[in-house]
């Protein structure tokens, strides 16, 4: 399945139209052709389909001229691509199916941040769905629970019928925002998980601290990988701009200098290339199982854009690392 939707997503497909009358039209000329039917059957991944066209009507494959043809229409839509024809230009076109306007796609919690990014307390959930929109049916959400701990928590969540919308990774979204009865303040680890319209969705733990960060540096002993953050194409894979640098930390840990990183190093496809981080950056502490983890995203003076593979080497406070491998592809 991955293999052919790359096929269809990277090359110009102009597919000659064979009627089913055995009639084919090409630049206004019609002649009949003989074809052979074989009962010929169709699997993708393994799991046999039975091609349709528009109507619903079951359309045969067949062999012409040693060549066997395929319903278009029936292969796009099972790999998931919609598919259009262009009468003025006799070609068929092709395009991945986007997701549905309306469609939910996760709950994320909204925080309120201290000095430095501490998490001091979780006032909201906003509901993202795909699509622009204005309206949602709050009683499709049930069973919604929220946890501090691993404990059930007594803490009313009301939609506030405030709702943004705007462009993301994936495309076009909607946030919708729900408030708690009272801000979450109490320290601890915080979870959610409810069903929209009987689906189980599930918000990432949260951790509020108990107390002021200090100036205590990453441990560097600490340091358990170092990654990019990238922006997506909805329906694509890799990235097209990278943002940012983030290292990541076993436990919490309370701040990171720009000083203590020495040795910087960015290449493009092996070449080394000129960067600038800027002066602040932006402290996530999250959730992954049991363990808790700090990130720490410095930020580029500029977002690089250009296709190739990146990495970045050098020594946080003498400690060496390589940072992951990423690929920006060709919009």
């Amino acid at each position: 399945m991955k293999n052919l939707k790359s096929f269809f997503a990277g090359v110009l497909v102009t597919i000659l139209i064979i009627m089913l009358a055995t009639t084919v039209f090409a630049e206004q000329i019609s002649k009949t052709i003989n074809v052979v039917y074989r009962d010929i059957k169709i699997t993708i991944d393994g799991e046999e389909i039975t091609p349709k066209d528009a109507n619903g009507k079951i359309v045969e494959p067949f062999i012409f001229d040693g060549t066997t043809y395929l319903p278009v229409r029936a292969i796009s839509e099972a790999v998931g691509y919609d598919v259009g024809w262009d009468d003025v230009n006799n070609t068929v076109m092709l395009r991945e199916k986007q997701a549905e306007a309306g469609e939910f796609y996760s709950a994320i919690f909204a925080l309120n941040h201290g000095e430095n990014d501490l998490k001091i307390g979780i006032p909201s959930i906003f509901m993202r769905f795909y699509g622009i929109q204005t309206y949602i049916n709050t009683d499709d959400f049930t069973d919604m629970v929220l946890t501090r701990d691993g404990i059930p928590v007594d803490n009313k969540l009301t939609y506030t019928g405030v709702f943004h919308q705007g462009e993301w990774w994936i495309g076009e979204i909607t946030d919708f925002y729900f408030a708690f009865e009272y801000e979450n303040l109490e320290p601890g680890r915080y979870g959610f998980t409810g069903k929209y319209k009987g689906v189980p969705f599930e918000v990432y733990n949260k951790i509020i601290e108990a107390s002021p960060l200090g100036d205590t540096p990453a441990n560097p002993d600490y340091l358990c990988y170092v990654s990019w953050v990238s922006s997506g194409l909805y329906g694509r894979e890799g990235a097209y701009a990278l943002s940012s640098i983030g290292f990541n930390f076993h436990g919490t840990q309370q701040t990171f200098y720009k000083s203590d990183l020495t040795d910087l190093k960015l290449t493009l496809n092996g070449e080394e290339i000129e960067f600038m981080l800027l002066d602040s950056y932006s402290r996530y502490l999250e959730c992954f199982g049991d363990e808790v983890q700090t990130g720490f995203h410095w930020h580029f003076e500029k977002p690089f854009t250009t296709p190739g593979i990146y990495q970045m080497t050098g020594n946080y406070m003498g400690k060496p690392f390589a940072s992951e491998i990423i690929e920006i592809l060709v919009p």
